[in-house]
């Protein structure tokens, strides 16, 4: 098979595992195909699947990540003032070295929402999926939702590193407390702790719970720096932490940067404007529509706060329901989704 019948069949047999998708037309163009592939692995609920298809998605994914570029850890050099540091800018998943580190959310199962921007998305899209039933594996055998600070592994699968550290690091709703400092700390020792167990050497973090969980960069950067050195001097089975600035800086554009530049490319896809930022200043939208809100209550990413502030100024209708998540993917959840969305249209 070429890359291009590996593409198209994996398209394929995603497409008629869901009566949803029996209308999606496929893209001719490779991008568009790309594209395609990937939403449809995110979105996959972790249930069982042909080994025929994992064959042909692994010698898809092989390929894909030799044509992404892979960076190999011994060619990078350390900091100056810790020869066992090293700072890099790049994508994670493509970091060949002994482990790297994923930052989750409590469910552990990989980011469901299509072609989304976060490291949880990169790692399980470029793995496979051979990740998301592991972590559906590990989590129904644990028996409930991952708690902050702790750490998991499997392996690489068929990303360049040979595993995969999985820890979920703590949201920040209004201001960063001693326990928030805590618990991050502790994602970095119990990574560094079972990565050492496993017989790593060599291990990559991104910047932990600095995207949509909000922790302050700088405040995050110290606490991984500090912990980690700190665990080092104990343990000296761990000869190479790698901390991906790219992750930990992501998209952090200064306005003073951004109107001098004018536009800036970022390395997810977007293009950052400084005509649009002061156009949507200028005209800020006003909300008008009729609308209706779906939130799960243990919504672990999206603060309730947020959600109740704009249902009162748009004076939307807020439904909640129990024990639902940030991306709904159960059958139960999808079926509390197709009939709340029946009764509101109604």
């Amino acid at each position: 098979m070429t890359q291009d019948e590996r593409r198209e069949y994996l398209i394929h047999y995603l497409l008629k595992e869901e009566m949803k998708f029996v209308r999606q037309s496929i893209p001719t163009d490779k991008q568009g195909q790309e594209n395609l592939l990937r939403s449809l692995m995110n979105v996959r609920p972790p249930r069982p699947i042909s080994n025929d298809f994992l064959k042909i998605q692994d010698e898809y994914l092989t390929e894909r990540n030799i044509e992404r570029g892979i960076t190999d850890v011994d060619t990078l050099a350390p900091v100056k003032s810790d020869l066992r540091l090293y700072i890099w800018q790049g994508d994670i998943t493509t970091l060949k070295c002994d482990a790297i580190v994923n930052a989750c959310n409590s469910q552990m199962l990989g980011c469901f929402s299509p072609m989304h921007a976060c490291i949880d998305n990169f790692i399980h899209t470029y793995a496979g999926m051979e990740l998301r039933l592991k972590m559906h594996e590990i989590m129904a055998k644990q028996g409930h939702e991952e708690e902050t600070g702790k750490a998991k592994i499997t392996s690489g699968y068929n990303l360049p590193t040979k595993y995969i550290l999985h820890t979920v690091g703590p949201i920040i709703q209004w201001k960063v407390t001693k326990e928030d400092e805590d618990l991050l700390a502790s994602c970095y020792t119990e990574c560094l702790k079972l990565a050492a167990d496993t017989g790593v050497e060599s291990i990559a973090f991104c910047c932990l719970s600095t995207g949509v969980f909000r922790f302050p960069r700088q405040r995050a950067a110290e606490i991984a720096t500090n912990t980690v050195k700190q665990y080092l001097n104990k343990d000296s089975r761990i000869k190479k932490v790698i901390f991906n600035v790219f992750m930990m800086i992501w998209a952090n554009v200064t306005e003073d940067e951004l109107k001098e530049k004018k536009e800036i490319q970022t390395t997810f896809g977007e293009t950052l404007s400084w005509d649009y930022l002061c156009y949507a200043r200028e005209n800020p939208i006003i909300w008008e529509i009729p609308t209706h809100i779906l939130y799960g209550e243990k919504d672990n990413l999206t603060a309730y706060g947020t959600i109740f502030e704009f249902v009162q100024r748009t004076n939307s209708t807020l439904s909640i329901m129990k024990n639902g998540e940030h991306w709904f993917h159960t059958d139960e959840q999808m079926k509390f989704l197709d009939e709340w969305i029946i009764k509101s249209s109604k």
